[in-house]
């Protein structure tokens, strides 16, 4: 269970963040924003419109690597 650490707490040494597999060089950046490391994108938890939007763009490029291949074979 994660801790939320208060304004006038200590900010967790850079070791404790590496923990996580955070990229060396951004730990200073990520450590000012005060975001930690990068998490994974849960689709489900987004808003619907967003989701779909997500989707379509997915399918969108999906399609157009598919067309490229097939105009590829039939030159």
């Amino acid at each position: 269970m994660k801790r939320k650490i208060h304004e006038t707490q200590q900010v967790p040494s850079t070791q404790e963040m590496t923990q996580g597999g955070v990229d060396e060089q951004l730990l200073e950046l990520q450590r000012i924003e005060g975001n930690g490391p990068p998490k994974k994108v849960v689709w489900n938890n987004l808003p619907k419109p967003i989701r779909i939007f997500g989707y379509f763009i997915v399918i969108c490029m999906f399609f157009m690597i598919i067309v490229g291949i097939v105009m590829t074979i039939f030159k």
